[in-house]
């Protein structure tokens, strides 16, 4: 066989391993049971480190598909603690700063139509879908070009994860649609509901087991600050890529208070989140690589300090081979 195609043979392995983590990553969401979720992670990663072991950093993307897993298999309880629903102090808040308006309210009375699913609508539910899936798409591409964001951006993500859920532990707090079913704000549509239902009355219910959703999560807003990540990491980039994070950005915070999933002060507390994540992650790599040389001074590696922990936009430098110890 040439080497040719060998050497496309082993890329087609290659992606085609990734796109396999890739949809494991998606899965541990789901409702699937947690012997389901343990298998699928170790054959994912196997597979992986059969095909990139001599690559260092697929060590930390093995950390963030176990990270990933713990953090599912938590968020399920989140809602069964017998912590008391916070409605008030969210929707309280909310009306003191906007002077007595909702902003969650003000834009349905003015955009939407009880049970017309236009545009705006489809829009807007596709951009808050999209957060299931594009924080992993932004890890994997990082780390595809091998990039010095790929560390860093990998630890805000789980960083951000398990802040958001220990607040989500302690203060369980109800979003916009369901404190309205409560009286606690004026009538508010759930349109990620209606439009998904629009489509097939038990597509709402079907994707509910895919992603795993908590009702009672919503304080911080875990969309926004994984959001918020993406647009740090894209600020590196170029300028197209940055206007590209931004728009993201800004379309995201639109969407998860027109569809009444969060209110704004929610949004505020996401992105504090994830900038607290984004400043601790570089001391957390420097830590992860420093216990990596100590247990293995003799291997063949990439600089992963250099190359992950100084996110700061510097091209990724060359591969680095140590020579043997002596004998």
């Amino acid at each position: 066989m040439s080497p040719g195609l060998v050497r496309a043979g082993g890329s087609v392995l290659r992606y085609g391993v990734l796109a396999l983590n890739l949809g494991v990553l998606v899965l541990l969401r789901s409702t699937a049971s947690t012997w389901v979720a343990l298998v699928a992670v170790a054959v994912a990663l196997a597979l992986l480190f059969l095909v990139a072991r001599h690559d260092a950093t697929v060590r930390l993307w093995g950390l963030y598909m176990v990270g990933f897993l713990l953090f599912a298999q938590l968020r399920s309880l989140a809602d069964e603690t017998g912590v008391p629903v916070r409605f008030e102090y969210a929707a309280e808040l909310e009306h003191t700063v906007f002077g007595g308006t909702f902003p969650t309210v003000w834009l349905q009375e003015r955009l939407y139509s009880l049970g017309e699913i236009g545009p705006l609508e489809i829009a807007t539910v596709a951009v808050y879908t999209s957060y299931f899936v594009v924080p992993h798409l932004v890890v994997l591409a990082l780390w595809l070009r091998r990039s010095p964001l790929f560390g860093r951006f990998t630890v805000a993500v789980l960083g951000t994860a398990y802040l958001g859920l220990a607040v989500s532990f302690a203060v369980p707090t109800a979003p916009p649609w369901l404190a309205a079913q409560s009286n606690h704000l004026p009538f508010v549509s759930r349109i990620v509901r209606d439009a998904f239902d629009g489509v097939d009355p038990s597509a709402y219910a079907r994707g509910y087991e895919v992603v795993g959703v908590n009702p009672v999560a919503a304080m911080p807003s875990l969309h926004l600050a994984m959001t918020v990540l993406v647009l740090l990491a894209a600020w590196r980039g170029r300028l197209g890529v940055r206007l590209a994070g931004l728009a993201y950005c800004l379309a995201m915070a639109f969407a998860l208070v027109y569809t009444g999933e969060h209110y704004v002060v929610d949004l505020v507390a996401g992105a504090v989140t994830a900038a607290l994540a984004w400043r601790a992650a570089p001391s957390v790599v420097a830590l992860v690589e420093s216990r990596r040389r100590r247990s293995a001074p003799d291997e063949p590696a990439i600089p992963v300090a250099a190359l992950l922990a100084h996110a700061d936009g510097v091209a990724a430098p060359a591969r680095e081979t140590r020579a043997p110890a002596a004998r």
